[in-house]
């Protein structure tokens, strides 16, 4: 009875919040302190992304069925969430129990951000190839968006707000699927690397942003894992 309760409860919250506001709330929420069991969370999770908050118009906190959309307020709610409980009192030395994975919010989002970000990329894939759509990256531009929106980085307090936020959309690409990534596409009779926004986030992103461990990167070190794509 009280897990009907709280299910009842948390689908009731959904319908006072904007998609931004409720993700921030369940982001917040670890498995090891919720009140719902891991299938339950599930079900309702899917039940407020795919059911709820997609389809609802945008004056209503929702999406308006635009899947892109939606995976770019999940990725901007991740991000700020990291971004407050990196700034917060919460550190690893004065709260043990403060995890990395308590800092990163929960890891139901994340699976279903994934989820989502692979749907928009197959959409991307099928259609037509001189389509606009099939031409859109949408994923590094969004980030890229966010970086240009914390202004210039003349000085030193807003290039360390820069390399933050770098450093977490880091750890949120490489939660996702490398062909995500990196794709390939046809140039006449062979295929080539489909890379271009990649090579940008790494070597103008990155590397301009004094971010030094990470190398900058050109079409030709990744050549050799797809020189044989092509041959069959």
């Amino acid at each position: 009875l009280s897990c009907c309760l709280s299910s009842v409860l948390s689908r009731f919250a959904v319908s006072q919040l904007t998609f931004r506001e409720w993700l921030l709330m369940e982001l917040g929420v670890h498995p090891d302190e919720d009140i719902l069991s891991a299938s339950e969370r599930q079900e309702f999770h899917y039940w407020a992304l795919y059911q709820h908050y997609l389809p609802a118009p945008a004056d209503a906190g929702g999406c308006a069925g635009d899947l892109q959309e939606a995976c770019a307020v999940v990725i901007g709610s991740v991000l700020d969430f990291c971004q407050r409980s990196e700034l917060s009192n919460c550190s690893h030395l004065e709260k043990p129990k403060c995890s990395v994975s308590h800092l990163r919010g929960s890891p139901e989002i994340h699976g279903r951000l994934q989820e989502m970000v692979l749907e928009v990329e197959l959409e991307r894939r099928r259609a037509p190839p001189d389509s606009q759509a099939a031409k859109k990256h949408f994923l590094f531009r969004m980030l890229q968006g966010r970086v240009k929106a914390l202004g210039p980085d003349s000085a030193e307090g807003e290039r360390l707000l820069q390399q933050q936020e770098l450093i977490l959309q880091t750890r949120i690409l490489l939660c996702l699927p490398p062909s995500l990534l990196i794709t390939t596409r046809w140039k006449g009779k062979e295929i080539a690397l489909d890379c271009e926004d990649f090579f940008c986030f790494v070597n103008t992103g990155l590397v301009r942003s004094g971010l030094r461990r990470t190398a900058a990167l050109s079409a030709t070190d990744l050549r050799y894992p797809f020189c044989h794509l092509g041959e069959s």
